[in-house]
């Protein structure tokens, strides 16, 4: 809640007590994931911790969905398109983005994505 509506203040406080009291959570991973995303515009630093999230719960659908936002180039989109669409066939991303990912993949990759 606090993420999105960018009361990165109490979104810090929030963190800080997750920390003290579940330092392994994965929902803490994600949480960073997200700060390092939105807050500090870097997406490679979210990558890493979306992923991280993902080893631990490899159908964490929203870290899912969030790792495919931090991808820049439309192979790593479409790849992460693909195993979001894997884990939840009716997501958004898949169903309202998932024609325009597919044909851009397919017109930089005219014999892989025609598979």
């Amino acid at each position: 809640y606090y993420r999105m509506k960018r009361d990165w203040e109490k979104f810090d406080s929030m963190v800080k007590k997750l920390t003290e009291r579940n330092p392994k959570s994965n929902g803490l991973v994600f949480l960073k994931a997200c700060a390092a995303y939105d807050r500090d515009n870097d997406p490679r630093a979210a990558a890493t911790l979306f992923q991280q999230a993902l080893t631990t719960d490899p159908k964490f659908v929203r870290a899912q969905a969030l790792l495919l936002l931090t991808q820049r180039e439309i192979g790593g989109i479409y790849k992460e398109f693909e195993k979001l669409k894997a884990l939840n066939p009716a997501h958004q991303i898949v169903r309202w983005a998932g024609y325009s990912i597919k044909k851009a993949y397919e017109q930089e990759h005219p014999k892989e994505g025609s598979k």
